[in-house]
């Protein structure tokens, strides 16, 4: 059941080698088969738990040992990406005890002796093993070693609300990877695995959605969110997506108005005395006015940044002036989306003609900041921008609602490369490789994401523990 070849007319292999796809990945047997349709959501990895662990903002203040005794994390120890355990130097308070030592991380407790760490010396050091599910202690764990459960005490986080890009990568290893040598002198080869990777993260994507909508879900709203988490790039995702939990479009609210009320509770409503022209101090103030008089009852909520600088044709501001233009009316994007059809290779053109003509606002593309005074334009909402909207909200939404045909992902458009992503093409094709096998396609652009989240980025102890040439073996044979 190897993925099949990339076929000579151009055209990707049929869309079930999806299915293939996720047979690569590590899983139990009889979960392995159940993505080969729109996914009900994205199955938990190690990878998980490990961020969940390493995050405080998503490992639980209060942890309990099986035993019942309390964990207090004084250091959560360093992430590892070579051989041994998962986490080196970790410092843990247990029942006013502290321990310093190394942790070990799994889905379950049985993984231990699954994966051999009883008879590996680099394990005799484990001061915690730490598991997602419950079970039987493990023969061979150290004796003073301490379980915790991590599952239990985050009820109902979903896998799918953590970025798992944005935590720490394997660094390459100076010798040859054997992905290079299973794929780089092959471009068929390499295209059929993205091509199917790419169809797998878009189906696990429109699962999500699915799931959201077949449990009550507002349709109009969980599409603002996703667009509004778009917009929000990868410094500002994850306070965009609470924004959009805090305010919702109002029907007859003017583009103005909710720009205003974006602004007021993400915290950014600019200082008018410190405009550069009385044409930008008259429009903040404006904005303040509005604020006052119709959002004075919200609660700011400061939206959280990531790390790193961002460039002040990308500040949220400008990015939350074009979702002002694009959802200021309830309905409307979605909507004009949905009166295009779905046919034709000319419909993703069309697509982000609508996205550019929304999101369009003259004012504010003159000035790269709401502080800055009139300058060179530059649009609030660029080509790129707008097909990254198309293939991570708009085509998934779609699918989701069952009136996208999936066959029309091979022409999805390529959008901006990405660091990931060009990790991800090196680690496959080699230095020196052509990034025309992939640049052109964003479904393959798309597979290159997928690859990374689930092979490059997924906790392994480097390139040489990771399974992906291994299983692909496996299923060519």
């Amino acid at each position: 059941m190897g993925l099949p070849a990339f076929r000579q007319d151009g055209l990707y292999p049929a869309f079930d080698s999806a299915r293939a796809y996720r047979c690569l990945l590590p899983g139990e047997p009889e979960n392995v088969m159940r993505e080969c349709g729109i996914s009900s959501g994205e199955p938990f990895t190690e990878k998980h738990i490990q961020a969940v662990w390493y995050d405080p903002r998503l490992r639980p203040v209060e942890l309990k040992t099986v035993s019942g005794a309390r964990v207090r994390v004084i250091d959560c120890g360093e992430w590892n990406f070579g051989a041994g355990p998962d986490f080196l130097k970790a410092e843990l308070e247990i029942d006013g005890v502290v321990r310093r030592g190394d942790l070990e991380l799994h889905l379950s407790p049985s993984d231990w002796i699954a994966h051999g760490h009883t008879v590996d010396p680099l394990y005799r050091h484990v001061i915690a093993h730490i598991t997602w599910f419950s079970g039987t202690r493990p023969a061979g764990l150290p004796i003073d070693s301490a379980e915790i459960v991590l599952g239990d005490a985050v009820p109902g986080l979903r896998p799918e609300t953590i970025d798992l890009g944005s935590y720490p990568r394997a660094v390459f290893p100076e010798t040859a990877r054997p992905c290079l040598d299973c794929f780089g002198d092959d471009p068929s080869r390499a295209a059929a695995l993205l091509g199917a990777a790419g169809t797998y993260r878009l189906r696990m994507k429109a699962g999500v959605i699915r799931r959201e909508l077949d449990e009550g879900a507002d349709e109009e709203d969980v599409f603002y969110r996703l667009c509004l988490g778009g917009l929000g790039y990868a410094k500002y995702a994850v306070g965009f997506r609470l924004l959009a939990d805090k305010i919702k479009p109002v029907r007859g609210n003017t583009r103005e108005e909710f720009f205003a009320c974006l602004l007021g509770t993400a915290g950014l409503l600019p200082n008018p005395d410190r405009c550069q022209d009385d044409e930008t101090q008259a429009a903040v103030r404006r904005l303040w006015d509005i604020w006052w008089q119709t959002g004075n009852d919200l609660i700011s909520v400061p939206i959280p940044a990531g790390r790193g600088t961002v460039r002040p044709q990308n500040s949220p501001a400008r990015r939350l002036a074009a979702a002002a233009g694009l959802f200021n009316e309830p309905g409307r994007l979605l909507s004009r989306l949905i009166a295009i059809g779905t046919e034709g290779s000319e419909w993703y053109k069309r697509a982000e003609k609508i996205f550019l003509e929304m999101s369009a606002w003259k004012f504010w593309e003159k000035r790269n900041t709401v502080h800055s005074s009139p300058g060179r334009s530059s649009a609030l909402l660029g080509d790129g921008r707008a097909r990254t909207l198309i293939t991570n909200a708009v085509v998934p939404f779609l699918l989701a609602k069952g009136i996208f045909p999936e066959s029309r992902i091979a022409f999805l458009p390529p959008e901006d490369i990405n660091e990931a992503q060009r990790e991800t093409a090196f680690r496959l094709l080699g230095r020196d490789h052509n990034p025309a096998l992939y640049a052109g396609s964003g479904l393959l652009l798309q597979g290159l994401l997928q690859v990374n989240r689930d092979f490059c980025s997924s906790g392994e102890k480097g390139c040489f523990y990771c399974r992906l040439v291994r299983s692909y073996g496996e299923q060519a044979v």
